[in-house]
């Protein structure tokens, strides 16, 4: 449950922090095409959770940052881009 979860700022190299770091036991962020992979290929022993089993509100939401330049000059690729994924 939430209450049992608390969050511990480090870096993106998850697989290290976890083998590193006794007391980390997930990390955020990961992506099983890179994250998964390495874990495999250290002999970890992981559960991949996505957004469909997390009790977290947009636990894997892809965030797009830009300028209003930007987005005024590329609004419609923008969207479209928005769309797609």
């Amino acid at each position: 449950s939430r209450d049992n979860v608390s969050f511990v700022q480090k870096d993106f190299y998850h697989i290290k922090n976890l083998q590193e770091d006794p007391n980390l036991d997930g990390a955020w962020l990961c992506f099983y095409n890179f994250e998964g992979v390495e874990a495999t290929h250290e002999g970890l022993d992981f559960t991949f959770i996505d957004q469909n089993l997390s009790p977290y509100p947009n636990f894997s939401a892809l965030e797009i940052l830009t300028t209003d330049e930007i987005y005024s000059a590329k609004k419609d690729a923008i969207d479209t881009f928005i769309q797609v994924t």
